[in-house]
């Protein structure tokens, strides 16, 4: 029996069985297949930018079969993984063998933790330690585990799997998407990168029912299902959140972007559902769909479906079949009106001075005293009051207009930022009030 307990760490941590060794010892087993092309990927696994999730499991997982009882060895590959993914690797192997959910800081803090006893366990025993085992032994004795089960790994992701899928359409289920969103914004609000919601309804899906029978209902929504699964990349997300109502959840997606997914989405369960065998032409089912964008909608997830919600009703009040985002308003971003002291200068030149006039997480606009070509990549030296160094950020002009008689005034997209300057700005923006329904 599995029981969930709780530790030191956090009252909000879900745990389960740490796996024995035999359990993630050469190739690791396939995830179970999903009929409808969405992401088969479940709370625990690691998850790193550009839907590298899955290769960075695997490399885990073979540097583990590889390195276990070599210490300076695990740790070299797992530098390298962390260097390679662009993420911390520590909260993710212990998520992968244990289930607990770390924060980045929890993980590198544990992972120390369990290296110092596997080292003491070494020089105890006189021989090499399994760094498996010697976790399995630190969470246990740290109470972080209590009542741990030892499964093989395949079959712990498939009882994972049928906890999280919904058996209808073999799309997530709500639970899943509650964990996974919270989970994505969290992760979001680190990064200060845009994440898109899109709540779905089927339109007149009772008077469908009621006419077409449950069953053909049944057939409707697994259609319906299985376009929306087709249409994301490997790390979003697709939910039935509810009856005839699902739900996408676009990580690293600004709001245009968002919108472009949904019409797509739109237009093909449209042409799907015409086809469904003895529907009367006039009444194939079609969706309307509501996007809403974090940070620039709402800063956590309540708010964020909510906004989303809003935006869905609206779609239905303007004749259904349609895609509206939340406020009418197609930016992803806080945006404050700041003015700043800064440099720039563009690959050919020396810096030069320039002051903003508002500043957004996705870029500024900016006062200058000689025109940019629109286009032109820009390196950026911002002058942020009580901040010790220049917020550097590199930029592309999007917009030249005249601002007065002797200056410009010009729309600089980021295309590039480092961590701790993107912390820093979010900082900015929210001392000075930044505003959640406008943004760049």
């Amino acid at each position: 029996m599995l029981l969930p307990s709780r530790s030191k760490y956090d009252s909000e941590f879900t745990y389960s069985p740490l796996m024995n060794s035999d359990s993630i010892v050469g190739a690791p087993p396939e995830m179970p297949t999903h009929s409808l092309s969405t992401p088969t990927h479940l709370p625990g696994e690691t998850q790193c930018r550009d839907g590298t999730h899955v290769g960075l499991r695997r490399e885990l997982l073979s540097l583990l079969d590889r390195s276990a009882l070599d210490g300076a060895r695990l740790d070299s590959g797992l530098r390298a993984l962390a260097n390679k993914y662009q993420c911390d690797v520590y909260d993710g192997l212990i998520q992968l063998l244990t289930s607990l959910e770390l924060n980045q800081d929890e993980g590198s803090a544990s992972w120390r933790a369990v290296v110092a006893h596997q080292q003491r366990m070494e020089r105890d025993r006189g021989r090499a330690t399994d760094i498996r085992v010697a976790m399995l032994d630190w969470f246990l004795e740290t109470r972080a585990l209590k009542e741990p089960r030892i499964v093989e790994l395949d079959e712990l992701e498939e009882l994972q799997a049928s906890v999280y899928r919904d058996g209808l359409t073999d799309l997530h289920n709500y639970r899943f998407f509650d964990e996974h969103l919270r989970r994505e914004i969290a992760k979001g609000g680190r990064r200060l990168t845009p994440l898109s919601l899109v709540m779905i309804d089927v339109d007149d899906f009772k008077a469908y029912n009621d006419r077409y029978g449950h069953e053909a209902g049944n057939q409707a929504l697994i259609a319906v299902a299985r376009v929306l699964g087709e249409s994301l990349r490997q790390d979003d997300v697709c939910a039935r959140y509810g009856g005839e109502e699902f739900a996408l959840v676009l990580s690293d997606t600004p709001k245009p972007a968002a919108r472009d997914v949904a019409e797509r989405t739109r237009r093909r369960v449209q042409e799907v559902c015409a086809e469904l065998a003895g529907v009367a032409k006039g009444d194939a089912p079609t969706i309307s769909l509501g996007i809403a964008t974090h940070p620039a909608d709402a800063t956590d997830a309540n708010t964020l479906i909510r906004s989303a919600d809003r935006a869905l009703y609206a779609a239905k009040d303007a004749g259904k079949n349609q895609v509206r985002v939340f406020g009418d308003v197609t930016r992803s971003y806080r945006r404050a009106e700041v003015v700043l002291e800064g440099r720039l200068r563009t690959l050919e030149t020396r810096h030069e001075p320039f002051d903003t006039f508002s500043i957004g997480e996705g870029g500024f606009s900016i006062r200058v005293g000689r025109e940019l070509p629109v286009g032109s990549l820009l390196e950026i030296r911002l002058q942020v009051p009580g901040h010790e160094h220049d917020l550097a950020a590199t930029g592309r002009v999007v917009y030249l207009r005249p601002g007065g008689p002797e200056d410009f005034e010009a729309g600089i997209r980021i295309t590039e930022i480092a961590a701790k300057d993107r912390m820093e700005l979010g900082r900015l923006l929210e001392r000075s009030g930044g505003a959640l329904e406008a943004g760049d």
